[in-house]
């Protein structure tokens, strides 16, 4: 489907009424954030961190992206390994949006990065979804999971 030059090129078969660009938004979103797991600790020897997780959505236009209000996590204090099972939803979003993760500790004044922003194509994760992890760069052993599901809407 081509529409004032643009075409779809999301990474599944979508044509026609599936077509993110031609019918506008198409669908909903689920994440849930599960864990993390040996988590930076940026808090020196004495504390161990408070992480959080922010969430993203970032909505795709011919013009670039716009990014909606993030929601987080509860911040899980005093742990490198916090466990959220927090759920988020979002609805009215196509395949050609992205959802953006960014771990920080929770800290008076400002809080510290402990995992940078990483972006996922929603059109990656339509129908049952999929488990992914979030790496702290160079380090596999730290990392936080989450689910993502794209769902279609009819």
């Amino acid at each position: 489907n081509n529409r004032d030059g643009f075409c779809c090129r999301c990474n599944n078969p979508l044509s026609g009424k599936y077509c993110d660009y031609s019918t506008g938004h198409i669908g909903n979103v689920e994440v849930y954030v599960l864990s993390g797991h040996n988590l930076r600790d940026t808090d020196g020897w004495r504390n161990d961190p408070d992480p959080y997780v922010k969430i993203e959505m970032k909505r795709w236009s011919p013009t670039g992206f716009t990014t909606d209000p993030a929601r987080t996590t509860s911040t899980d204090k005093g742990t490198r390994n916090p466990n959220w099972g927090e759920r988020f939803a979002w609805s009215g979003f196509s395949s050609y949006n992205l959802v953006c993760f960014t771990v920080y500790d929770a800290d008076p004044g400002s809080d510290d990065l402990l995992i940078p922003e990483r972006c996922v194509a929603l059109s990656n994760y339509i129908g049952n979804g999929k488990m992914v992890s979030l790496y702290d760069h160079g380090h596999e052993t730290r990392y936080v999971s989450y689910f993502v599901r794209f769902e279609i809407s009819e």
